[in-house]
C-alpha cells in the first residue's frame, strides 16, 4: 500500500506542477522537477506546521 500512495504522492506533484505554471504564467522549471517531500514527511504531524517552507524552497 505504501508503494500505491508514493507513487500516487508522485504523480499529483507532476500535475500540480504544471498547473502551478499554468496558473501562475511561469516556466515550470521555476519549480523542483521531484516533490521535495517524501510521503513519510506529508504524513508527520509536526511537518506541516512551519508556514514559509514551500517559500524557501522556491528560493
Amino acid at each position: 500500500m505504501r508503494s500505491v500512495l508514493e507513487a500516487s504522492v508522485e504523480t499529483a506533484y507532476r500535475r500540480a506542477r504544471r498547473d502551478a505554471a499554468l496558473e501562475t504564467g511561469l516556466s515550470e522549471n521555476t519549480f523542483p522537477t521531484a516533490c521535495p517531500w517524501t510521503f513519510s514527511h506529508m504524513m508527520d504531524e509536526g511537518f506541516w506546521a512551519e508556514p514559509d517552507i514551500l517559500g524557501r524552497l522556491l528560493e
